[in-house]
């Protein structure tokens, strides 16, 4: 098994350095698959799997393959997590590189909670008024505000489905003669 993916993954690597990213993603998917699939696997912190993960979410990044990417970019995130301590920025910096391309494939809860977690993490270790932690921030807020948008049009949907929001027409009022009015003088 680890011949199997170590194999795909050299035939990733030689594709990069001949600047066929779309080629490399292939391989490296065909190494996830092998490596992820079947009754005998790599485990999730397993240093090839890693590996594999970390390039596939860098090729596919590369060739614009944001779809092919967000596996790869949660596999390096669970990864890291469970090779890293906490407070590491490694950990922090994997998820804000999810958060981002979850935003960007509009996976807005996704994306919120990895910004909300690598923001609390990048407090340990990073100062207040760095361009990733406002970079964080501006994803958060923007996933966060897209929830509450979709969450308004959900309401907005069920509502208008009920009876309560049915539009009703109220009978028009009686048209009863109108005495004359004089003017004062």
């Amino acid at each position: 098994l680890a011949q199997e993916v170590h194999k795909a993954w050299v035939s990733a690597k030689a594709a990069t350095q001949a600047g066929d990213e779309v080629g490399a993603t292939r391989h490296l998917q065909a190494a996830w698959s092998a490596a992820s699939q079947g009754s005998v696997r790599l485990g999730d912190g397993h240093a090839l799997r890693l590996a594999v993960a970390k390039d596939g979410m860098d090729s596919a990044l590369a060739a614009s393959m944001w779809d092919e990417a967000a596996p790869f970019a949660r596999a390096v995130s669970t990864a890291s997590q469970l090779l890293y301590p906490k407070a590491w920025p490694v950990v922090a910096l994997s998820l804000a590189r999810l958060a981002k391309l979850e935003l960007y494939l509009n996976q807005v809860r996704a994306a919120a909670n990895a910004a909300e977690e690598a923001l609390r993490l990048l407090a340990m270790t990073m100062d207040d008024r760095s361009p990733v932690i406002g970079e964080l921030r501006q994803i958060y807020a923007q996933a966060c505000a897209e929830m509450q948008a979709q969450g308004q049009q959900a309401r907005h949907r069920v509502a208008a489905k009920t009876a309560q929001c049915a539009l009703t027409a109220e009978p028009a009022p009686s048209m009863a003669p109108m005495a004359d009015v004089k003017e004062a003088p």
